[in-house]
Parts: C-alpha cells; structure tokens; sequence
C-alpha cells in the first residue's frame, strides 16, 4: 500500500509509533505513580495458553 499511495499513507501512525519508542527509551520502568493502585486485567486465555505451552508462569 506504502509503495502505491506514497509515504503519507501510514504517516501519523508512523509518527505516533515513534513517540511511543522515545518514551519507552526515557521511561524503561514506565511512569506510574508508586503506590498508585493498579487495575486488575484479566487474562482470559492465560489458563488455555498454559495448557499449550505458550505462556509459562515464573
């Protein structure tokens, strides 16, 4: 699609992409107030993913 439509195809997600990589870079451990509860997320096929290997606990 790149090739037929030109570079601006993909351009402001390119960007935003870029951004995302700069604060990982500045930010490793993230930016998250210490002692701030977190959300629970649930991970609904963590226990099918175990059964096949795919996600090992640590």
């Amino acid at each position: 699609m790149r090739r037929k439509n030109g570079r601006g195809l993909w351009e402001n997600f390119e960007y935003l992409a870029s951004l995302c990589e700069e604060w990982n870079d500045k930010y490793p451990d993230g930016l998250y107030p210490a002692g701030r509860k977190r959300l629970v997320v649930e991970d609904a096929w963590r226990a099918e993913d175990e059964k096949l290997g795919i996600y090992k606990t640590s």
